[in-house]
C-alpha cells in the first residue's frame, strides 16, 4: 500500500506503474480508503486517498495510463456543488439535468462514438430499469477502431440511458444515470 500525495490541488501518484482507478466515476473523498491500484512489474500496489482530505475527487488519469511519482490522478473539488458536479437539493443542476438524488452519473472517459449493443443484430447491453452487476458492460465507446467498455461501477440499477446508439460524445458527457445498490 502507498498513500497518494497532494500537489497543487491534485491527488497524485506516489510511485511508478500502470494506473487502475477504483472507479471511473468521481468520488467523494474523506478518510484513507483505496482510490485505485498501480501495477508494477507484475505486482499490485493499493493507492490510498490522503488522510484529512475531503471534497469531490474528479478523476483525471484514465485506466491503463503509465504514471510516475507526481502524476495527477484526481483533482480535488472542495465546492463541488458550486462547480456543477453535484445535483443541488432539488436533485437538478445544469450539467446533470434531472438526475435523481442518490444516482451517480456515468460519463464517457474519452471523445468517440457510443455503441449500446455488441453488434447491430444484438439486444442492447442494458436498458432503463435494468439491474446490473459491478463491472458489467453498459456500452462501448469507439475511437479510431478501438472499443473501450463503459462498465457499471457497482451493483445497481440503470436509472436512465442518456445517449442513443451511434451518438458522438465528448469526454465527460453523461452516458447513464446509475443508482448504486
Amino acid at each position: 500500500m502507498a498513500q497518494a500525495i497532494i500537489e497543487n490541488g491534485y491527488i497524485c501518484c506516489p510511485t511508478v506503474g500502470t494506473w487502475f482507478p477504483e472507479t471511473t466515476l468521481n468520488i467523494h473523498g474523506g478518510g484513507a480508503r483505496r482510490i485505485g491500484r498501480v501495477q508494477q512489474s507484475g505486482r499490485w500496489v493499493d493507492i490510498l486517498a490522503p488522510e484529512g482530505v475531503a471534497g469531490l475527487f474528479v478523476l483525471r488519469a484514465s485506466e491503463g495510463v503509465w504514471c510516475s511519482r507526481g502524476t495527477p490522478l484526481f483533482e480535488i473539488r472542495e465546492n463541488a456543488a458550486e462547480d456543477g458536479f453535484l445535483a443541488d437539493e432539488a436533485g437538478k443542476d445544469s450539467q446533470t439535468g434531472d438526475c435523481p438524488s442518490g444516482c451517480v452519473i456515468i460519463s464517457s472517459d474519452t471523445d468517440g462514438t457510443v455503441y449500446l449493443r455488441p453488434d447491430p443484430q444484438s439486444k442492447p447491453y442494458v436498458s432503463e430499469g435494468n439491474n446490473c452487476a459491478s463491472k458489467e458492460t453498459l456500452a462501448l465507446v469507439e475511437v479510431m477502431k478501438t472499443f473501450s467498455p463503459v462498465r457499471a461501477p457497482a451493483d445497481g440499477l440503470v436509472e436512465s440511458v442518456r445517449v442513443r446508439e451511434g451518438d458522438s460524445v465528448q469526454a465527460g458527457d453523461a452516458l447513464f444515470w446509475f443508482r448504486p445498490a
